[in-house]
């Protein structure tokens, strides 16, 4: 199957780079922003071609929109205006946030369209033909992109799951909340964990090791309350108050307390003892 690849990232090489190594698709091409950032592209893979215009795209089996979120809506514009893509062939968007309405004025062009989001951050220069090996991968739309997406990614090791289209802003929003800013709270621990006189090294390697282990006690435990430690869950109101008081930073300070606001619900405290930490926190 021939594939055109517009918007040539992070995501899309490695989707590009995994389909053609396990033969899924024959050849690809590729349209970015501009030549240069899709010539680019076509050396980090190694095979491929290149256009620097939409117009340009030739008749393929599979159109893979990776580009921006903001930037999809323009794309499918000018693709159902242009009338450039193949009846019959799929049409796939990668947006975690957006479903597969959003292509719909391809759909009424006679092509199965999907939305296919891989729940796995790939960080800049990370590069694999393995790179969906054990990824949930959330995906919506017409029958037979599905089915072809679901069997293609099953290979190559994914695991995927259906969801609904209106479900899908929560879903990333749930994403974003482990992913994302989990790297926030990294930031945010290791800032304080030098403000302590540790240097960045080590205090990185016990900020992760830390995060590590919790992340190991949710998949061991059936309720994630029976996770929580610390003061928090304690009802250690005099730490909590020695925490707060040894923060400077007030955007730090202010994370500290509002996600210690929205961990009360999970503990076993009175309900006088709640009711102190949210006049502390408040």
């Amino acid at each position: 199957m021939k594939c055109n690849l517009i918007g040539a990232g992070r995501l899309g090489k490695n989707i590009a780079l995994a389909l053609f190594k396990a033969h899924f698709i024959s050849s690809i091409t590729i349209c970015n922003r501009s030549l240069e950032s899709a010539q680019k592209a076509h050396l980090e893979l190694g095979f491929g071609q290149t256009i620097d215009n939409l117009a340009d795209l030739p008749a393929a089996e599979i159109t893979w929109i990776c580009c921006n979120d903001d930037a999809i809506e323009q794309v499918v514009e000018t693709l159902a205006y242009r009338t450039t893509i193949k009846p019959g062939s799929f049409v796939i968007h990668s947006s975690g946030v957006l479903s597969s309405a959003l292509l719909a004025p391809l759909r009424k062009q006679g092509c199965f369209v999907a939305s296919f989001h891989p729940l796995k951050a790939f960080k800049t220069n990370y590069l694999e033909h393995t790179a969906f090996k054990q990824v949930d991968c959330v995906l919506e739309g017409d029958q037979e992109v599905c089915a072809w997406l679901k069997r293609s990614f099953e290979q190559l090791g994914a695991q995927t799951i259906s969801i609904n289209p209106e479900a899908k802003a929560a879903y990333h929003a749930a994403a974003c909340m482990a992913s994302n800013y989990l790297i926030t709270l990294a930031a945010c621990s290791e800032e304080l964990l030098m403000n302590a006189g540790i240097n960045r090294q080590q205090s990185r390697q016990m900020m992760v090791n830390l995060m590590q282990g919790n992340l190991n006690n949710l998949l061991q435990t059936e309720h994630i309350a029976e996770s929580l430690t610390g003061p928090l869950a304690r009802g250690d109101i005099q730490t909590i108050a020695l925490h707060l008081d040894s923060i400077d930073n007030p955007q730090i300070k202010d994370l500290y307390q509002t996600a210690a606001l929205a961990t009360l619900p999970m503990t076993q405290l009175s309900v006088e003892l709640k009711q102190k930490i949210r006049d502390l926190c408040s």
